[in-house]
């Protein structure tokens, strides 16, 4: 949806195309499905359950905000009991996946982690098959010194992170080795929480934050959703860390409406530049040559359907016009000699574009 809203345009040329869209994170999905023309199938059920949990200091608290149950005694590297929470989950045949607000962070948190727990292999087919991941990364240096040394010794035991300063085929090594269980924690930023599908046993969140942000309940969610998947384990649960001073705020989070998909097409977003660009890609591709495809293309858009004010045909053909003075006036298009004169006022006031084009081309 953000920007690239000419999909759905395209989409509405005949064709034998079948289109299923499906999220856990949206809030207005009828709008969505009323846009997209679709039918809507809504469903909460679950195959394994999931439990949801604050951790704050040594009280676990569930999402009432009652306290059921206590992490033991902490590890001096580790105040906020990652390392026992992971351990926790590891005994019962689990994998932990750990969230953290920032990049740095996540290597520092895999290396404590790795350090802390010692996840040693007993069976030395595992300790091989390490060693072979370890020297796949080795291989992708090409002899250059090592930027991953913490990472090839925490995959060694058992632990590894993933985030966007890791190579893209550094990255598929470790998604790879947590796939086949060689890593058995992985710490990673919320770009893999929407991107990359792997599931564990426990989820935690080592934040409230993300970067300098705070946590949003889509961002949460889509983090939450990772642990407990089917095939995979019976039960799932989470943990959000929080401090003292945050559990209102954490219960609040975890309770909040799934936030709407908006459009990046509105002009009060960017002054424009999102419409501006989808205008020129659409006439860039074919999609359109006509000032009325245009008027088509931006009239099908989110951004135009999610509009409720009852002058819309209106605003749709002075918000087109003011779109194509502006990419006339910067020779980007050309419209029919003659066009301004009967448009001025839709594109309010002002001469501008070139001449050349017939039969209202662009």
């Amino acid at each position: 949806v953000n920007g690239n809203e000419n999909l759905r345009f395209r989409l509405k040329v005949p064709r034998p195309i079948q289109l299923i869209a499906m999220s856990a994170t949206v809030g207005n999905v009828e709008s969505i499905s009323n846009w997209l023309s679709s039918r809507l199938y809504i469903s909460t059920y679950r195959p394994v359950p999931l439990y949801e949990y604050i951790k704050v200091g040594k009280d676990v608290l569930d999402l009432t905000g009652r306290v059921v149950m206590h992490v033991g005694e902490s590890h001096p590297r580790d105040p906020d009991d990652i390392s026992s929470l992971c351990k926790e989950a590891i005994d019962r045949g689990q994998q932990v996946l750990v969230f953290c607000a920032t990049k740095a962070q996540c290597a520092s948190v895999c290396r404590m982690i790795a350090e802390v727990l010692t996840l040693t292999a007993t069976d030395e087919t595992v300790a091989e098959q390490r060693r072979s991941a370890v020297l796949d990364i080795e291989r992708l240096e090409h002899g250059k010194p090592s930027s991953f040394i913490d990472l090839k010794a925490s995959i060694l035991r058992g632990v590894a992170y993933h985030n966007s300063n890791l190579d893209q085929d550094v990255r598929e090594v470790v998604e790879t080795a947590y796939r086949s269980g060689l890593v058995q924690v992985l710490v990673a930023t919320t770009t893999l929480a929407v991107g990359v599908n792997l599931p564990a046993g426990r989820v935690i969140i080592t934040s409230m934050m993300l970067g300098r942000d705070p946590l949003t309940v889509g961002h949460y969610k889509q983090m939450v959703g990772r642990a407990g998947r089917a095939g995979h384990c019976h039960f799932g649960d989470a943990f959000l860390v929080a401090k003292k001073a945050e559990v209102a705020t954490a219960l609040a989070l975890t309770q909040q409406a799934l936030p709407n998909v908006e459009s990046a097409l509105g002009p009060a977003r960017d002054g424009g530049n999102a419409l501006l660009r989808m205008i020129i890609e659409a006439c860039g591709l074919g999609l359109v040559d006509t000032v009325s495809g245009i008027v088509t293309l931006v009239g099908q858009s989110l951004f135009f359907h999610l509009i409720t004010t009852p002058h819309k045909p209106s605003m749709l053909r002075r918000l087109v016009t003011a779109a194509l003075k502006f990419l006339c006036d910067g020779y980007i298009v050309q419209m029919p000699v003659g066009w301004w004169s009967t448009h001025d006022s839709d594109a309010g006031g002002g001469g501008g574009g070139g001449g050349g084009g017939t039969g209202g081309g662009t």
